[in-house]
């Protein structure tokens, strides 16, 4: 007899296990809408970026590199933004780069 009570208490407790698991799957369910993307470019690919402005071409990110890119007809740019500490957005590479190609060795956002 004890061994039918205890099949039928592992029964009971599997079926309850499996019911809640059941009810937590569906309780969590995220239903999902399907969106439409607007696309970001309206051109052919491929793009065509100027990294920092025009790499070689002119001083890298300055706005003599920016306005010589637009005028080769640049589909965008790649650049480096930072936040100063007195909030104030600059053009920036990496400090490795500022010593490398400046006579710079102050870190830019301390300025």
């Amino acid at each position: 007899m004890k061994k039918v009570n205890r099949n039928i208490l592992n029964a009971v407790l599997v079926g309850a296990g499996f019911l809640s698991s059941l009810l937590m799957i569906n309780k969590n369910k995220v239903i999902t809408k399907k969106q439409t993307i607007p696309a970001f470019f309206k051109g052919n690919a491929p793009y065509i970026f100027a990294h920092r402005g025009g790499m070689a071409l002119r001083p890298e990110q300055t706005q003599l590199a920016f306005d010589y890119a637009k005028q080769l007809g640049v589909d965008g740019f790649e650049t480096d933004v930072r936040l100063t500490k007195d909030q104030q957005l600059i053009v920036f590479m990496t400090q490795l780069l500022i010593e490398r190609r400046t006579a710079l060795e102050k870190l830019v956002p301390i300025h």
